[in-house]
């Protein structure tokens, strides 16, 4: 389903790309010109998306600031007609992918009104980061997790499973990390 999702996506990007390319100026003779008047002539983006069928909703979620200390609210698109805790974590990873972090995500659960959030062990944010860069992380996921999703007002941390213990931090298998 992710796959399909992200075929849909990248087909997107393709056809707006291609798009845009055959709207491209040409080059025209000096002479044969006085004034020229340059008027866009491709369609907005979320046209093309609706032309095509497919649903997209805007996602505001979290990722890391340029000093990889704090956090900044950005947008994401998403596909899904469901927003889910997986969807929401799929799409803060993807964006700290732009700043060079490769996290990896052994889960995603919930249970009542809690969202458990499992990370591999030998990646971001559990190891190679400095505490601040953890915790911002940590911080990034939660609150976009807690922002979008009504139903849900606590957020877990662990690792592969078990309570959560990194380089910098260690958690109780079920502290909970932020609640609303």
């Amino acid at each position: 389903m992710r796959k399909n999702k992200t075929v849909q996506l990248f087909a997107i990007l393709i056809l707006c790309t291609i798009l845009i390319g055959c709207y491209q100026k040409q080059e025209l003779n000096k002479d044969s010109i006085v004034t020229a008047t340059v008027t866009p002539t491709s369609p907005p983006v979320p046209s093309l998306v609706e032309e095509i069928g497919i649903s997209v909703t805007e996602l505001s979620i979290y990722s890391l600031a340029l000093n990889h200390k704090d956090i900044e609210s950005v947008t994401a698109l998403v596909s899904s007609k469901e927003i889910t805790p997986e969807v929401i974590v799929d799409k803060v990873v993807e964006s700290m992918e732009d700043a060079s972090f490769q996290i990896k995500i052994y889960s995603v659960e919930t249970k009542q009104d809690t969202i458990i959030v499992n990370f591999f062990k030998n990646s971001p944010p559990v190891s190679g980061v400095t505490k601040e860069t953890e915790t911002a992380i940590l911080d990034a996921v939660a609150q976009s997790l807690l922002d979008n999703l009504a139903d849900y007002h606590k957020v877990i941390y662990r690792v592969e499973g078990e309570a959560y213990t990194s380089d910098n931090l260690t958690f109780t298998e079920n502290y909970v990390y932020i609640e609303k």
